[in-house]
């Protein structure tokens, strides 16, 4: 699990710095569901969904289709 963003940043900050760290997990490990990321990161997942929406949105990711996986149950992959 990665570092919590540190106490002294205002909410525009730990919202860049949550963006970015979805972005280097998904770097990292490559598509991934939601529910995958909001354990990795340890952001909850209706952030995680607010955060996937904003990435999507300015083209840094996109969303796959449905892609079945073991255990998963086909959730879609950022």
């Amino acid at each position: 699990m990665s570092s919590p963003a540190p106490a002294s940043l205002v909410s525009g900050d730990v919202r860049t710095h949550n963006l970015s760290l979805l972005l280097r997990r998904l770097i990292a490990d490559g598509p991934s569901a939601r529910s995958e990321l909001a354990t990795a990161t340890g952001l909850a997942r209706g952030s995680v969904t607010a955060l996937v929406g904003l990435l999507t949105a300015s083209g840094l990711v996109r969303e796959a289709e449905v892609v079945p996986s073991e255990g998963l149950d086909g959730r879609r992959r950022c």
